[in-house]
């Protein structure tokens, strides 16, 4: 029996010693405590990642108003709780809906960890598959003016683009009244739909052209079509990316395809017309 009252003494202090780690280990896990309150390491690291990146001199700054941001945060996330707020229907929906985002995001994730990178074949395909974009890329600086309204005589303008350059352009919108500076724009090929630079490629220094962006109309010439040709080299990352993003669009529609198979999921055409009714 001695030896077992030996080793009581033993247990008990190695149990207090390791009560006194963990608690240690604890405490260093806290950024900020109160009464039935803290706010522990990684609570604030989860919100650091989720923050834009700063310089080496607001480090500081930035992580002292995050913290300020999740203690009052987490204080007011208690006291509605306190308040019964947690139960509120509206409130109900809202947490099951960022519960139902994060799932979701957690699950797609997991569907990329297996997810193979592009072979220097497949980068080399998707390279010469769109030489508008890499190898055959150019770069064209258009003299233009942007004009917009209702009922403008476009024909005419184009006309007296066509006839007389820009001299003749500003001359016509003058008749108009219209004040139109002219500026140079760079527009690269890889920017434009594929059959609007293939019409681009077609046309030479000094062609007339005429083209619609967020409701302007631009009117103008050509006047440089330079080589922006990108070798494969430089193109790789950027490929790289592409053929990446193709692929977890793939797999995502593959998974929810399958998902909504399994499911049998239908959706209601009455009531979503109704819906849409509504808004």
């Amino acid at each position: 029996m001695r030896p077992c009252l030996l080793l009581v003494p033993l247990l008990i202090g190695g149990s207090l010693a390791l009560s006194g780690c963990q608690k240690k280990a604890q405490d260093e896990q806290l950024v900020a405590a109160g009464k039935s309150f803290e706010v522990t390491v990684p609570e604030l690291d989860q919100l650091l990642r989720q923050s834009p990146a700063v310089s080496r001199e607001e480090v500081v700054p930035a992580r002292q108003k995050l913290l300020d941001v999740l203690i009052n945060q987490k204080l007011f996330a208690d006291a509605a709780i306190e308040q019964k707020l947690d139960r509120d229907a509206d409130t109900m929906q809202e947490l099951e809906a960022e519960r139902r985002r994060v799932l979701a995001s957690a699950y797609v994730t997991h569907l990329f960890t297996s997810l193979a990178k592009p072979t220097s074949r497949e980068v080399q395909a998707y390279y010469d598959a769109h030489p508008k974009t890499f190898g055959q890329r150019k770069v064209f600086t258009i003299n233009q003016v942007s004009i917009s309204g209702e009922n403008l005589p476009l024909r005419e303008f184009q006309a007296a683009l066509e006839a007389g350059g820009m001299a003749g352009l500003d001359a016509r919108l003058a008749q108009e009244g219209i004040e139109a500076p002219q500026t140079n724009v760079v527009i690269p090929t890889d920017v434009l739909p594929p059959q609007t630079a293939e019409e681009m490629e077609k046309l030479h220094v000094g062609a007339p052209v005429i083209f619609n962006t967020g409701g302007a109309i631009h009117l103008g010439v050509i006047g440089a079509i330079q080589d922006g040709s990108v070798s494969l080299d430089t193109a790789r990352p950027v490929i790289e990316q592409r053929i990446t993003e193709e692929r977890r669009d793939g797999v995502i529609k593959a998974q929810a395809d399958r998902l909504r198979a399994d499911r049998e999921v239908k959706i209601s055409a009455g009531l979503l017309k109704g819906a849409k009714q509504a808004q």
